[in-house]
C-alpha cells in the first residue's frame, strides 16, 4: 500500500498541483487538482475542497483499509467519516469506495477518470457523505 499524506512526496505532489499538471476536469467544468496519473483523492468538503483549499485532499495511490489514520493534506483532520467529494484520477482501474474499514460495509464504485463534486447531493451515490471510511482499486 502506498500513501500520500505526509513529507516531501506530497510537497512535491502540490506543487505539481499548483502548476496545473495533474488536473482532471469534471461535473460540469469543474477543476479539481490531484496528484497526476495513479490517484484517488478525496476532501472533506464539496466542489474538491477541503477548508476552502483544493490542495488539501487525501491521496492515495495504493488501497486504504483505514481513513482514521490518514490526515488530509498539511491537516490533522482525518478523512473517516468526513468526505464529501471524491475523484479517480488513476491510470487504469476503477475504485471501490466503503463506507467501513477494511471495504466493508455499503459501497460505490467511483468510475476511473470521473469524479463527484457533492456526495450530500442525489445526483451521485446516496448515503455517503461523511461517511467513506476505505477504498480498493481495480474491484468490480
Amino acid at each position: 500500500m502506498t500513501k500520500l499524506v505526509i513529507g516531501s512526496r506530497l510537497a512535491a505532489a502540490a506543487a505539481v498541483a499548483m502548476l496545473g499538471i495533474g488536473a482532471v476536469t469534471l461535473d460540469a467544468g469543474a477543476t479539481v487538482s490531484c496528484p497526476g496519473g495513479g490517484y484517488v483523492c478525496v476532501w472533506k468538503d464539496a466542489s474538491y475542497q477541503s477548508f476552502g483549499d483544493g490542495a488539501k485532499s487525501g491521496a492515495w495511490s495504493g488501497d486504504d483499509n483505514a481513513y482514521g489514520n490518514d490526515y488530509y493534506y498539511n491537516t490533522t483532520t482525518s478523512p473517516h467519516d468526513s468526505v464529501s467529494s471524491v475523484v479517480n484520477f488513476g491510470n487504469s482501474c476503477n475504485v471501490r469506495m466503503y463506507k467501513d474499514v477494511s471495504g466493508g460495509g455499503a459501497s460505490f464504485l467511483q468510475v476511473l477518470g470521473s469524479g463527484d463534486s457533492d456526495l450530500g447531493n442525489a445526483s451521485g451515490p446516496v448515503g455517503f457523505n461523511d461517511s467513506l471510511d476505505s477504498h480498493r482499486w481495480c474491484v468490480a
